[in-house]
Order: C-alpha cells, then structure tokens, then sequence
C-alpha cells in the first residue's frame, strides 16, 4: 500500500499521512484500520495500550530446548497444527476458535540456544492434548550444531515479461 492509498482509506488522518514517508504511511495506516476493526467486533482497545488487559489463558506451559545449538528448521505446517491442538484453530468450519490459545516463539531460525532455555510458551485453555502438542512442538524445532545459511530475502523479480 502507498501513502495516498492510506489517505484515501483512512481519512481520519490525510493531513498527517501527506508529510510522511510511504512506510510509516502504511504502518499508521494498517494501525488504524485494525484498531476500528476491533472496535466494530466489539473489541477492547485498551488491550492495544497494554496487554496485560488481554484475556489470558488458563494453562500456559513454557517449552525449553533439548539441546545446545542454533535453530536450524521450524516446521510451520507442525506448528500450526500445534495452534490447532491448542485451541487457537479450526479442524472443521464448526469448531469453535479459542483466541486465548496460540504459541509464542522467542526464537526465530538461526538462532542459539542453550539447553534448557525457553523457546517458546504455549497457551491454551484446555489440558486435554497438551502433551501431545509438546510432543508435536518439539518434533517442529530442529536444534543443530551448524548456523544455517540466512534464506534470501528476494527469490526472483517477477515482471511481466517473465
């Protein structure tokens, strides 16, 4: 998104969008958006302000590393299903989704880590499969001895002419 696409979407803010550059155009922009988007589903703005008024979950189980080592691979297809077997996702259209639930990752891909550091916490408001998500968590986070190479950042240009 552009500057004067923001302007045009968000006109609340037009006089300040104009002197600003294109990237915090959009950042203000989207933030904006997201907090009417809130606000229209009947959410609480006041968790934007501080997350300590966000609902929390009943259980939260913090995970550590097995190993010392870099993080050389998160699988994301495992570590949606462990959002899922949280509560935080749907197996079907009628299941219900728990916004308390989800995982927080401290680390990213590359990164050291220390046997016994937390990596990530999981939250959830049901105990039921909590052991099995660990399981799967674990199986998700690959720790080894070697840095990976840093992934590019750009692939390819696609044009029309490609």
């Amino acid at each position: 998104l552009k500057a004067d696409t923001m302007i045009i979407e968000g006109g609340k803010i037009d006089s300040y969008i104009k002197t600003a550059d294109d990237e915090l155009a959009t950042f203000i922009g989207v933030a904006l958006w997201a907090q009417d988007y809130m606000i229209i589903n009947g959410g609480d703005i006041a968790v934007s302000d501080d997350l300590e008024n966000f609902a929390k979950a009943e259980y939260k189980v913090e995970v550590v590393s097995e190993a010392d080592g870099y993080i050389t691979k998160m699988d994301a297809e495992k570590l949606g299903i462990v959002s899922v077997m949280l509560g935080g996702g749907r197996t079907t259209k009628d299941d219900e989704i728990d916004f308390k639930a989800g995982i927080v990752l401290l680390h990213k891909t590359g990164d050291r880590v220390k046997k016994g550091e937390k990596i990530a916490t999981l939250y959830s408001n049901t105990i039921k499969d909590m052991s099995k998500a660990i399981l799967l968590f674990n199986q998700a986070i690959i720790v080894g001895e070697q840095k990976p190479l840093d992934a590019p950042l750009v692939y390819e240009v696609v044009t029309k002419d490609v």
